[in-house]
């Protein structure tokens, strides 16, 4: 393990591995309780206690991400209400009236 303070900051832990494991300070990530550690804070000020469980992240060996679908183009979605067939205008006015009734002669 790493004997550190409390009162120590995240980058003397990353020092100490980096001396000893020989892994750049860029290409490590530590995190305790499932929160990345900020390297300019001290531990104590994270909550990581004595003989806390730190984990050590490679940047470099990261599985690589699944690519992202595509988003749809926007002549693709549908456009609500609208329909390249509806009337534009006066003409949407005049179809959006009743339709006239007809009239007829009661039969007795």
């Amino acid at each position: 393990g790493f004997e550190v303070f409390a009162a120590d900051r995240v980058q003397v832990l990353m020092r100490l591995i980096r001396t000893r494991l020989g892994v750049e300070e860029d290409d490590m990530i530590l995190v305790h309780r499932g929160s990345r550690l900020d390297p300019e804070k001290n531990l104590e000020d994270q909550c990581v206690g004595r003989d806390a469980l730190v984990y050590l992240l490679r940047i470099s060996e990261a599985p690589p991400l699944p690519p992202l679908p595509l988003p749809p183009t926007p002549a693709a979605l549908p456009v609500k209400g609208k329909t390249p067939t509806s009337p534009r205008g006066k003409d949407a006015r005049d179809a959006k009236k009743r339709p006239e009734t007809k009239k007829g002669k009661k039969s007795k």
